[in-house]
């Protein structure tokens, strides 16, 4: 087994040797940063960029704090060039896997040791670490979806807890609280069209006030508060709209603290996502004296048809153990 330490100094520069050393620490790397498909994206990127320059430097690889082919259609056209074409068709850019990535670069010595191979046999050694990054991509399209028991003797609050922890447990936290609420919304207001949007398409990107807007309520649903959604809720505030924050409930009083620097939290309305949602299930079972676990699943089917046509992600499908 290689010893820790410069890849440059452990091997001699016959292709096996330069092959066997690359792929140790390409696996390295994606068992600690493979899960997230921004990271593998812009993997694929780099290592595409290896066949026709080593060793590569920052300035090659990197610009502006992102990845140089990282976005739109040039990445589109790294992707399809090794068979990848639904990975990330919802939007997701390889934005914040700038660190991931220039750890990768670290590790691989930014390509040194395939200096002086052959074109051919540089090529050769650099597909089979694509192939690598490939079998991670393979693995995430296949995800399966996300299974729940719901007892019915258990409440709404904690059928919803334990949905977002299977969420948090498949890595898809999120965007699976997002489209939850966009689904207990639709169902909710029948009369309200609630439009259905990718969660990688930012508020910026597509001009929207917020999340969701009923009336004159704009929802805000996050799994991590920030002093940018407080401005948010400060310009929604501005344009007559009554802003509400839905958070996990551990995170309630962190986005009180945030909304309390520039003394707005007393215009705000600050939820528990889990509340919110059970609270909107026992009301609709009431409402329709229909059994709650229906009203559940009801709702559910409503997210999965959501899901379907605005993301592409497996596991962010929701279904109930029989």
């Amino acid at each position: 087994m290689l010893r820790e330490g410069r890849v440059c100094d452990e091997i001699n520069k016959s292709p096996a040797a330069v092959r066997a050393a690359l792929v140790q620490k390409t696996k390295e790397w994606l068992d600690q940063h493979g899960r997230y498909r921004s990271n593998l994206a812009g993997a694929l990127v780099i290592l595409d960029a290896l066949k026709d320059k080593c060793p590569l430097s920052d300035e090659d690889v990197f610009t502006n704090g992102e990845i140089k082919r990282g976005r739109g259609s040039a990445l589109r056209l790294t992707l399809h060039q090794y068979g990848i074409r639904r990975f990330l068709a919802d939007g997701t850019t390889t934005r914040g896997a700038r660190g991931s990535c220039a750890n990768l670069l670290q590790r691989i010595e930014y390509g040194k040791p395939l200096v002086g191979l052959g074109r051919d046999e540089r090529a050769s050694v650099v597909n089979g670490l694509i192939d690598l990054v490939r079998a991670f991509v393979d693995q995430w399209l296949a995800r399966h979806p996300i299974q729940v028991g719901c007892d019915p003797a258990k409440s709404a609050t904690t059928w919803v807890e334990v949905i977002m922890r299977e969420a948090r447990s498949h890595k898809s936290q999120g965007r699976v609280e997002q489209h939850l609420v966009g689904a207990k919304l639709q169902k909710r207001h029948p009369d309200v069209a609630v439009p259905v949007h990718a969660v990688t398409a930012g508020d910026a990107q597509t001009g929207r006030p917020g999340d969701f807007q009923v009336g004159e309520f704009i929802y805000h649903v996050t799994v991590a508060p920030t002093a940018a959604l407080i401005e948010k809720c400060r310009a929604n505030l501005a344009d007559g709209l009554r802003p509400i924050i839905l958070v996990p409930r551990e995170l309630v009083e962190r986005a009180k603290g945030l909304a309390s620097a520039p003394g707005i939290e007393e215009r705000l309305e600050i939820w528990a996502l889990e509340d919110f949602v059970a609270k909107n299930l026992v009301e609709m079972a009431a409402d329709s004296r229909v059994p709650l676990l229906d009203v559940l699943k009801a709702v559910l089917e409503t997210y999965n048809q959501r899901v379907a046509e605005a993301e592409i992600d497996p596991a962010l499908r929701i279904d109930v153990k029989k």
